[in-house]
């Protein structure tokens, strides 16, 4: 958080980070059990997209481009995990 403050850097793909993601993830899915958290069971696409428009739209008036286009290249790789069911 100290080196990227607004997450714009996707560590997630980065090899040093790998044991780091790994934790993090095991600790996110015990939460979610222990919690019940609903997002265990994924939101369908047409309601993930729905949200994500609504997101982007807003982001475009007021984002610069480069901004803009991390958070879409984000948004792909979401949604590419969420195929591969991460």
């Amino acid at each position: 958080m100290k080196n990227d403050p607004h997450e714009i850097n996707n560590l997630a793909n980065d090899p040093a980070f790998a044991d780091r993601l790994k934790e993090m993830r095991g600790r996110l899915d015990t939460w979610m059990v222990e919690t019940d958290d609903k997002g265990r069971v994924p939101e369908s696409a047409v309601m993930y997209d729905s949200d994500m428009a609504v997101y982007l739209s807003s982001l475009k008036r007021k984002s610069n481009p480069d901004h803009l286009k991390v958070i879409e290249n984000n948004i792909a790789l979401m949604k590419k995990w969420a195929s591969e069911g991460r």
